[in-house]
């Protein structure tokens, strides 16, 4: 028996739900082009908004775990965001899925860079100093913010000892950062880059300027605040304690933070103040071989040479290779008259660091 034909009301009826359910259709294909979470996420990468880069690829990649592109710019955005040991774990855990993907293998080469590879820092440099401001911006970023971690560790030793990169291709690459990326967000992390690289060469003046450019246009950066406060604690400490006491009050476990502020009252002649900073610090870590360092130095200030040997015997024992600690002990064991012990402790240290600086046979 065959249906009865649609009446004209009964016809309008179905039309109408057929262009409804085509327009609802093309509504979700919209919002899918609208919101592509890959795309999202390397335009948050690309104004270094690390924090939505890293949920728009959570997200996607819970959805795709097998996708080798998110997977890659996951493990960036994490690394980026300065979270090295999650990003490290991502990109081991991507490179395990697709052992054989070359963009995954490169990228764990700009990983190795970032953390202070010194061969690897020195080879991309070349590559994108060939490029000029063609290169590839991961692997300039990776090198430049590589190289200036290495400067920063060598200046932090005292200068003992020379960087393993070399000071003017690093400069050289920040300064081709700031040339080929014009953003914002980018021109402020060249400027921070140029600003470490002038404190690891001792121009105060060229690391102040930097530094204030970046907190003229984001008052709360906290490297830029950080460092513009080590740079200016030798010559204005009480401006130098100023800036940084509200980022040591924001984050009491922030070390650095800890360190500069201690170090400005220091200088600035407010030894009790810096000796409470330390002894907070050192009360939740006490194995920190900064902070012991540093509150030794302010008991070798008062005189104090049997406390300034148990915090700096600490600290060397903790870290036997650390030029600061070492000196400062060998200064506190002559001020106790035990200056043949003094002796060997400096002699074993330049001995030692002479044997790391040799090159492999």
């Amino acid at each position: 028996m065959t249906a009865p034909p649609l009446t004209p009301p009964r016809k309008r009826t179905v039309i109408v739900c057929a262009v409804l359910a085509a327009v609802a259709a093309a509504l979700a294909a919209v919002a899918l082009l609208a919101h592509d979470p890959l795309r999202a996420a390397r335009a948050a990468l690309d104004r270094r908004d690390f924090p939505t880069a890293r949920a728009e690829l959570a997200e996607h990649l819970s959805a795709r775990p097998d996708d080798a592109e998110t997977a890659l710019l996951h493990a960036r955005a994490l690394w980026l965001s300065g979270d090295l040991p999650g990003g490290a774990d991502a990109l081991a855990a991507a490179r395990r899925r697709h052992p054989r993907d070359a963009a995954l293998a490169r990228e764990a080469r700009l990983f190795q860079a970032r953390q202070g590879d010194p061969r690897l820092i020195d080879e991309l440099l070349a590559e994108c100093f060939e490029r000029d401001t063609g290169a590839d911006p991961a692997a300039l970023e990776a090198a430049v913010s590589g190289g200036t971690a290495v400067l920063m560790t060598a200046f932090a030793r005292g200068g003992t000892e020379r960087p393993a990169v070399s000071a003017e291709r690093v400069r050289r690459g920040v300064e081709l950062w700031l040339r080929a990326r014009t953003g914002p967000a980018d021109q402020t992390a060249g400027r921070v880059w140029r600003g470490l690289c002038a404190v690891a060469a001792n121009d105060e003046r060229q690391a102040a300027a930097d530094f204030r450019a970046v907190l003229a246009a984001d008052p709360d950066h906290r490297d830029a605040r950080l460092y513009l406060a080590l740079a200016l604690s030798g010559d204005d400490p009480a401006a130098a304690a100023e800036l940084i006491a509200p980022l040591w009050a924001r984050a009491p476990n922030d070390h650095q933070a800890a360190s500069a502020l201690a170090r400005a009252y220091r200088n600035a002649g407010r030894i009790a103040d810096a000796d409470r900073v330390l002894g907070a610090v050192l009360a939740a870590n006490p194995d920190l071989v900064g902070a012991l360092t540093d509150r030794g130095e302010l008991a070798l200030d008062r005189g104090d040479f049997a406390a300034a040997e148990r915090d700096l015997s600490r600290a060397v024992r903790l870290a036997p290779d650390n030029p600061k600690a070492t000196f400062a002990l060998a200064s506190a064991l002559r001020g106790t008259g035990r200056t043949a012990e003094a002796a060997a402790l400096v002699d074993r240290y330049r001995r030692e660091a002479e044997a790391r600086l040799r090159p492999p046979q």
